[in-house]
């Protein structure tokens, strides 16, 4: 069931709960230098090969400005966490499950850095020529595309030419999206991260380009 939302509330969006610790682990840049699969440069980051990241509870946190990940047409198992500014992903493909456990102590599948194969939480990013295919193992949790949440009124996001596929999972009433906008939201889930901004201006038709939905419940959410 493929769907245009344009205006949906951050609660449906992020229907989450702060009762349960939340479990992330940021892996970092740095921890990657001299992994197979990975060529690290300023700025910059290329997959050569395939890569997996060692455990699918951690994030890969790219919170440098103005960088650059290039998959290369590689595939990346897992997911990531942007707080950089004018971060660019490019040529990804991502295979990425919400791996989380209902009612297990210190797990939380429904804040964002956890249900999203990419969450963004800066004031622009590019996101193009990817594709992402997303699962949940448990029920109770949402498995989405791409989550952005806006820290600027003026950010500025592309996200062009992807290809999203069975983001389809639906919890109650909450069904997952290929691509999510989320204003007025402190349910990311990343320690320090203050609440998304409401956007100034934004034009969906100049931002959200060209991408493809298959077997997704809602295709973009704004």
């Amino acid at each position: 069931m493929n769907k245009k939302v344009l205006t949906l509330c951050a609660a449906m969006l992020l229907c989450g709960s702060s009762l349960m610790p939340v479990y992330a682990g940021a892996v970092d840049l740095s921890s990657l230098k001299g992994e197979a699969g990975i060529e690290l440069s300023a700025g910059r980051m290329t997959l050569t090969s395939d890569y997996e990241l060692t455990d699918q509870k951690d994030y890969l946190l790219l919170d440098e400005d103005n960088f650059v990940l290039d998959g290369n047409g590689y595939t990346f198992t897992g997911r990531i966490v942007v707080t950089g500014n004018h971060v660019t992903i490019k040529n990804v493909v991502f295979d990425y499950t919400n791996v989380f456990k209902y009612n297990v102590p210190g797990e939380d599948g429904t804040v964002s850095i956890n249900k999203n194969a990419i969450t963004v939480i800066s004031e622009g990013a590019t996101i193009e020529n990817c594709t992402i295919t997303c699962k949940a193992e448990d029920e109770h949790y949402l498995a989405n595309g791409i989550t952005i949440l806006p820290t600027s009124e003026d950010a500025e996001f592309l996200i062009k030419n992807n290809t999203i596929i069975n983001a389809n999972a639906i919890v109650g009433q909450w069904p997952a999206s290929g691509i999510q906008i989320v204003e007025g939201s402190a349910n990311s889930g990343l320690e320090g991260a203050s609440t998304s901004v409401a956007l100034k201006d934004f034009n969906v038709a100049e931002s959200i380009v060209g991408n493809t939905f298959e077997n997704v419940a809602t295709d973009y959410a704004y």
